[in-house]
């Protein structure tokens, strides 16, 4: 924040101060939703590959200095909403965040995405972690009992008494 805005901000009112910040909010959610637009199409035409980068998350993290956390967020997001028109309304809509998509992006693809976008509409990024589990099977285990260690006796000769 530069000093001019700084002191800008200061001067105002404690409401104009809350109006200004859902202002930026409302911004930062337009250009979120480009960005991951642009990925999609840089995904799409493999530009990553033309400007030097082995892959889109190479692209991410090393030219827009992205965290890895937040490059895997934005292309699990990106992706999801591009095979799945109605997650991205959601999206749009404010419905659901960008970490709330990527995190059902697979499980849109397991199962039925109707119901499962419907179930997670407008719910906090926790409540959708626990829809998600609720969705996943845990691994099957196989029973199964082997010996370890067992020890054969050194001496094999019979005993003579």
């Amino acid at each position: 924040m530069t000093t001019k805005t700084k002191r800008s901000i200061e001067q105002l009112s404690n409401n104009a101060v809350i109006q200004e910040g859902d202002r930026a909010v409302r911004n930062e959610h337009a250009l979120l939703i480009s960005i991951l637009e642009c990925l999609n199409e840089i995904d799409k035409r493999s530009l990553y590959l033309k400007e030097g980068y082995s892959s889109l998350f190479a692209f991410c993290t090393c030219r827009w200095r992205y965290s890895p956390s937040k490059t895997g967020r934005f292309i699990a997001a990106a992706r999801c909403m591009k095979k799945f028109p109605a997650a991205r309304m959601l999206l749009v809509d404010r419905k659901i965040t960008v970490c709330g998509l990527a995190k059902i992006g697979r499980l849109l693809a397991e199962g039925n995405p109707e119901e499962i976008l419907r179930s997670v509409s407008g719910k906090t990024f926790v409540e959708i972690e626990k829809i998600v589990a609720s969705h996943q099977t845990a691994p099957t285990v196989r029973e199964s009992v082997r010996p370890i260690g067992l020890i054969e006796p050194a001496d094999n000769t019979p005993n003579r008494e």
